[in-house]
């Protein structure tokens, strides 16, 4: 059996293209963006342009 980490179908990881323009321009109200770039990037590893980008992404959730 897989583990949670890698439980997501393809079809469950976000388009790179729509992703990247999210990163690129992030709001306020979309909380899920930290966690559907970690979700492409843990399908995608050697992206470095989206890996970049996630690195400059403001943390939105500060619970932690």
């Amino acid at each position: 059996m897989g583990s949670v980490e890698n439980s997501a179908s393809p079809r469950d990881v976000p388009d790179r293209r729509g992703l990247l323009a999210r990163l690129r321009d992030p709001q306020p109200c979309d909380t899920t963006l930290p966690a559907e770039a970690d979700l492409y990037l843990r399908h995608n590893p050697a992206d470095e342009e989206v890996k970049r980008a996630r690195k400059l992404l403001p943390e939105l959730d500060e619970s932690e």
